[in-house]
């Protein structure tokens, strides 16, 4: 059998969500690396995988699926793990709780947490915005308040044992723990505790991996050159920013790091390192890459040649052409000494002539392989693009061609690029678990919560939900809430009477598929409609005034969902998950009966003919018509 295939880079939260399963069940993989800076996600064949042109996608065989918690299930169904406790309805149901949670409460916090704190200033160069960090660690507190009291009860967050909505979280925890605000945990000692068994598991061991750590600017040129044999390899590193107009470079704790007090340093587990070429080199044997030509002692050599020849030739010119072209009137506000700089030039000119020679023997400077001798070059020959003496390699075709063929490297493009969840209206889904409780034909009870009074943030109700939201749902001494995870466990509960068999469930593979288009509703298309609910519905109510730009990036964020499901619609010429309804095609009604409700908003789906009709289908079930005339205040 031919290992299945994950595509996606490895530091991803949504990739490693799907990788800590693969190693959970000791299955075998192989990780299809996707190049995001240089767009490789949005590109024809990426798109016939993932149809929302992100990561991951996954391939059993001709099975192809996206959304990595529906992948994840997929994994532990096929494995028959006891990761989703399938065989208790019970447990299964509180895993499919705490995995929505999970998904609605605790990711969307720590998303915004980890891009403000990681992704912008580390990937993108760019600036933290303390206010949205701040907003949003109270949104993750006031949830790590209630796993702190249900961790106080059960041992995992299901119950007392571990499952998939545990092991979900590891992608965020992994990352929560590398940013300045670890400590919030501190207040939180069942969860820390929590946290600490589940990141000592073997399978999250496997996928952890603490990140190497790079010290220095990121567009510092040796910083830049580590960077670069990072991404080559695939490894999870954090670039760690050192103040150098402040002069912390020589100052501890970096003189610890570095002890000639400059930039990088880089550190891996205990073991700590300067000189970046001495460090791609450690870099690039320990990821096993053919760039060091190792396997082979003469190519080695003149891999070794041609790296000192950059080292002490093409930097020695380069090195006071970028100084004075771009730190002196940038950073220190002098004036750049063009005697300094023409006579560099000239060194450079030197040096290109021997390059011109060397490359018209061989496409690359150690032979006809590239190697850490050419991609070393990156970082000086980026500046001198940029720079007013750009001109100067017109006279070195090969060297011209060669520098092209350089910077065309995903991980060169990785390094130099630079670079929104939302609520639910209560009653959307109450109006969810009622579509479900029609569709199996069983009998229920419809509790008013009374939100003027504030009922739902009240004792009582915060036992049913502690959350203080709709729905809660009690069957017998069974207590759930959120409505996906409600929905899933009255459709198993009553399979028998589930004419439609609305969860598909049978082959692991059709499941699967349910599950990433109910994943995709929950987190793509009812986000956007939600947000042009609120401003249209909501915030009137209230006195307030639309803002008429959040309603046009919303419905422009529904129409690229909507224009995904149009050829979706056409490849199943039925519903999401395939040519049958299911639970993924019901869940959409209750804001969609809102949205189209709206008379400069409904017309969006006149755009999308499948859409449509799609939408008019759902309209004639009989628990639909139900359920639309209860939302009316109709008895149905």
């Amino acid at each position: 059998m031919a290992p299945v295939k994950v595509f996606g880079p490895a530091k991803s939260t949504a990739v490693a969500r799907v990788l800590v399963c693969l190693e959970e069940i000791g299955a075998e993989y192989e990780l299809v690396g996707v190049h995001i800076p240089a767009g490789e996600q949005k590109s024809p064949a990426h798109l016939a995988r993932n149809p929302f042109g992100q990561v991951p996608a996954f391939q059993d065989g001709d099975l192809m699926l996206f959304e990595s918690r529906a992948i994840a299930k997929y994994i532990l169904r096929k494995s028959a793990s006891d990761l989703l406790r399938e065989s208790n309805l019970l447990e299964t149901a509180m895993v499919d709780v705490w995995l929505e949670v999970e998904s609605q409460t605790f990711d969307i916090a720590m998303s915004a947490i980890t891009f403000q704190c990681l992704t912008i200033p580390i990937f993108m160069g760019g600036i933290t915005d303390d206010e949205i960090v701040e907003e949003n660690l109270e949104k993750l507190k006031k949830a790590l308040e209630i796993y702190e009291a249900r961790l106080s009860r059960f041992r995992y967050l299901a119950g007392d044992f571990i499952s998939l909505a545990d092991l979900s979280h590891f992608p965020m925890v992994h990352y929560l723990l590398v940013t300045p605000h670890a400590s919030v945990l501190d207040a939180y000692p069942h969860v820390k505790s929590w946290i600490n068994d589940l990141m000592d598991k073997p399978a999250v061991k496997r996928r952890k991996m603490a990140p190497a750590k790079v010290y220095g600017p990121a567009m510092s040129t040796n910083v830049m050159r580590i960077l670069v044999c990072l991404e080559e390899v695939g490894a999870e590193y954090e670039v760690v920013p050192v103040d150098m107009s402040t002069g912390e470079h020589k100052r501890p704790p970096h003189v610890s790091r570095n002890p000639f007090g400059q930039v990088p340093a880089f550190e891996d587990g205990d073991l700590t390192l300067f000189e970046s070429r001495a460090i791609s080199k450690y870099i690039l044997r320990k990821h096993g890459s053919d760039l060091l030509r190792e396997s082979n002692i003469s190519e080695s050599a003149m891999v070794d040649v041609w790296l000192e020849v950059e080292s002490n030739h093409f930097n020695g010119a380069m090195s006071p052409i970028i100084f004075q072209s771009f730190i002196v009137p940038m950073f220190m506000g002098g004036a750049t000494d063009m005697g300094v700089v023409n006579e560099n030039i000239e060194k450079l000119k030197k040096a290109l002539e021997v390059y011109e020679e060397q490359l018209s023997k061989s496409k690359y400077l150690a032979g006809d392989f590239i190697s850490l001798a050419d991609i070393s070059h990156f970082p000086t020959v980026y500046y001198l693009l940029a720079s007013a003496h750009a001109s100067v390699l017109e006279a070195y075709p090969r060297v011209k061609a060669w520098i092209d063929d350089i910077m065309q490297r995903p991980s060169v493009k990785k390094v130099t690029e630079k670079k929104t969840c939302f609520g639910s209206a209560p009653f959307t889904n109450v109006a969810r678990v009622l579509l479900c409780l029609e569709e199996v034909g069983a009998d229920y009870e419809i509790v008013d919560v009374d939100f003027g009074a504030r009922e739902h943030k009240g004792p009582d109700h915060l036992a049913e939900n502690p959350f203080g939201q709709v729905p809660a749902f009690q069957d017998g001494d069974l207590m759930l809430f959120e409505s996906r995870a409600i929905c899933r466990y009255i459709l198993r509960k009553h399979r028998a009477t589930d004419e439609a068999n609305l969860l598909r469930e049978g082959d692991p593979s059709e499941p699967a598929v349910v599950d990433a288009w109910l994943d995709v509703e929950a987190l793509r298309y009812e986000p956007a409609v939600h947000a042009v609910f609120v401003q249209r519905r909501v915030v009137p109510a209230l006195g307030g005034e639309p803002d008429e730009r959040v309603i046009a990036e919303s419905v422009a964020r529904l129409r690229e969902t909507l224009a995904v499901y149009e050829a979706r619609l056409e490849a199943t010429r039925g519903y999401l998950a395939g040519d049958e309804v299911s639970l993924a095609d019901l869940s959409h009604f209750p804001y969609t009966r809102y949205f189209m409700e709206m008379p400069d908003t409904a017309p969006v789906f006149g755009a999308y003919p499948r859409v449509t009709a799609w939408w008019e289908r759902l309209l004639a079930r009989p628990s639909v018509r139900k359920v639309a005339a209860m939302m009316s205040g109709g008895e149905g």
